[in-house]
């Protein structure tokens, strides 16, 4: 079964080897994290070195954007938050 780790300051959900071999997974293998906001599942797909469009809307590169743009507009995000 996953569990979610603390590894550093940061998290990881540990996958069994046969969930990973059913995935077609590998350890170490870059993957895209995709949370859909009308179910809140999230989907693991690997990266893929290929230009495949993404049947996701959310891109890694916006998902990398807003990231950015949290960081940057933290304090007004928060403020706005609090109306």
């Amino acid at each position: 079964m996953p569990k979610i780790i603390k590894v550093g300051n940061s998290a990881a959900i540990t996958l069994s080897k046969s969930l990973l071999e059913q995935a077609g997974l590998q350890v170490g293998q870059e993957v895209m994290v995709v949370r859909d906001a009308e179910t809140n599942n999230f989907i693991i797909e690997p990266i893929s070195k290929k230009k495949v469009p993404s049947p996701h809307p959310i891109t890694p590169e916006f998902l990398n954007w807003l990231g950015d743009f949290n960081k940057r507009h933290k304090k007004a995000l928060t403020e706005l938050a609090k109306k």
